[in-house]
């Protein structure tokens, strides 16, 4: 789904991960410092939101400025492949970490299990 916001757009995805892309006055981009109207810009500023609009940290930080139509493309196949843990999913996620935390499952079992829902997740979409 697109959304379009005074300086840019987001973009939200079936995962529940939305990128901004913003390059107007203040954004981390060449418009920074230019009066309105923006028209185009060389680059962007881009964040990375998850499904309750928190901030996600991307190369090394929440916001990414200065990026490059080619490092936009880069954030947005990012974001696309993300992988999201269902609500309904959470508690039996949370009790096989414990699991591992205290000894009674292997790291490996786990990542199994993790590996086998993403792979179900994939094939149901």
């Amino acid at each position: 789904m697109f959304s379009a916001s005074p300086h840019g757009l987001r973009i939200k995805f079936k995962n529940g991960y939305a990128i901004s892309v913003q390059f107007g006055p203040g954004n981390y981009c060449h418009n920074r410092n230019k009066p309105e109207p923006v028209g185009e810009c060389a680059t962007a500023e881009t964040a990375i939101i998850d499904r309750y609009d928190r901030f996600v940290t991307y190369k090394g930080d929440a916001v990414q400025g200065y990026q490059t139509p080619a490092d936009v493309l880069e954030t947005l196949n990012y974001v696309a492949g993300l992988h999201t843990i269902a609500a309904e999913d959470k508690e039996q996620w949370v009790k096989i970490l414990q699991e591992v935390q205290n000894g009674k499952r292997s790291c490996r079992n786990a990542a199994d299990l993790i590996m086998d829902a993403i792979n179900r997740e994939e094939t149901a979409s």
